[in-house]
């Protein structure tokens, strides 16, 4: 993926948290959605991000907190608000 348009966290059924980037294109066609239905969209995904992690930079954590954390930070980062 040549840019990130949004980096997600997301706990699984078995409780694994994880966060993966989405490309620019995929995150505009998630912001008409109405938030409820962005989340079932992207609950559907995960099929695809189990098959592909590589492709959506699937990055797993120990808790929901690390997670959530991580993508704070590396937003932040990434808008070049951190260093």
């Amino acid at each position: 993926m040549a840019s990130i348009g949004r980096l997600v966290q997301f706990n699984d059924d078995a409780g694994h948290a994880f966060t993966f980037a989405i490309c620019p294109r995929c995150s505009t066609r998630l912001d008409r959605l109405a938030e409820p239905q962005q989340h079932k969209t992207i609950a559907s995904c995960l099929g695809i991000l189990a098959r592909n992690p590589e492709r959506y930079d699937v990055k797993p954590f120990a808790s929901e907190i690390e997670a959530r954390a991580f993508v704070v930070l590396e937003s932040e980062r990434l808008r070049g608000n951190l260093p």
